[in-house]
């Protein structure tokens, strides 16, 4: 790590300011009690998503296809497994893989978890195969919930809107 990466960590560790930012610069970012960050993968945006699926989707059982990254898992072990929890619902991590060569493995695992609905935490790069993926595999568009990532005129162009 480097020096400036050391001395963020240290100032967010033993400040006592609150943070608002946009995008977090360094994994120990994801974990801090005083810094709440905001963009379409943010643990909040993902606690944010989950009380909507528990509150107004009304889902029993969730299937979250996950990058095995910092991101990824701040976004399951901080935004959506406490709410989810909190509701009584059951959810299953499935990783996908970076780079995602092939996503109809991890879509097909989510398939067979018999979900509610799949969420999909993780980055852009993954969202046209997954997409893709879950098509091929005939899941319905109204049982996938797709990151905030996913909304671009990019990915709509690729994949249809």
């Amino acid at each position: 790590m480097s020096t400036f990466g050391q001395l963020h960590l240290i100032l967010w560790n033993y400040g006592n300011t609150p943070v608002i930012g946009g995008l977090p610069l360094f994994a120990g970012d994801y974990n801090q009690p005083n810094a709440r960050y905001f963009n379409g993968g943010s643990v909040q945006v993902y606690s944010a998503a989950a009380r909507f699926v528990a509150e107004d989707l009304g889902v029993g059982k969730v299937a979250v296809l996950v990058n095995q990254n910092p991101a990824g898992t701040a976004a399951l072990d901080s935004g959506l497994a406490p709410i989810f929890d909190a509701y009584g619902i059951e959810y299953e991590a499935i990783d996908v893989p970076i780079p995602l060569t092939d996503a109809i493995p991890p879509v097909s695992q989510a398939n067979a978890a018999n979900a509610d609905l799949v969420m999909l935490l993780a980055a852009g790069n993954e969202c046209v195969p997954v997409i893709r993926a879950a098509n091929q595999l005939g899941i319905p568009a109204e049982k996938m919930f797709y990151s905030a990532t996913c909304d671009t005129e990019d990915i709509y162009a690729e994949v249809g809107s």
